[in-house]
């Protein structure tokens, strides 16, 4: 397999992951290292496509458990958004969301606290509710809509 058809695998095999070019471009890197210190005797579009979805879980999974330890990070472009203006802002921002999210009707409360803080599903949510999925889905939607609102009356949000 020609290197330009083999690039053209990977390309097709991480958009199918994501649509950000330059996540694209690096992981693209990341893959093209990982075909040529391996040894393989014959590069398939499978193969291709089995290290391109490791190498994508890999950096889900890094990039989830570095959101889950709240550490910094950097932007595309090298700067840090992290000044100590931005995060004085953004801890403001933090608190009047979470003040929000407290004036929220019970069970609206509870779905956007397991889909945002414990990471859960909707079928999740439902089976921990007692509620059709569906249900849980309302709850969501409605949350939503009230802190827009909450949200709204307090100043903090353009939309």
């Amino acid at each position: 397999m020609t290197f330009d058809k083999q690039q053209e695998h990977i390309k097709v095999a991480l958009s199918k992951f994501t649509r950000d070019k330059w996540l694209l471009n690096e992981l693209s890197q990341i893959i093209n290292i990982k075909i040529y210190t391996s040894k393989f005797e014959k590069l398939t579009k499978g193969l291709i496509y089995f290290i391109t979805r490791s190498v994508y879980i890999d950096h889900y999974r890094k990039v989830k458990s570095k959101k889950n330890e709240s550490v910094v990070y950097e932007h595309h472009d090298g700067e840090s958004d992290y000044k100590p203006d931005v995060l004085l802002i953004n801890k403001e921002n933090k608190s009047i969301l979470l003040t929000c999210v407290d004036n929220l009707p019970e069970k609206q409360k509870e779905v956007v606290y397991l889909r945002y803080y414990s990471n859960l599903n909707y079928l999740q949510i439902s089976k921990i509710m007692k509620c059709p999925k569906n249900t849980a889905l309302s709850y969501m939607h409605d949350a939503k809509k009230n802190l827009k609102i909450l949200l709204t009356k307090t100043n903090n949000y353009e939309n």
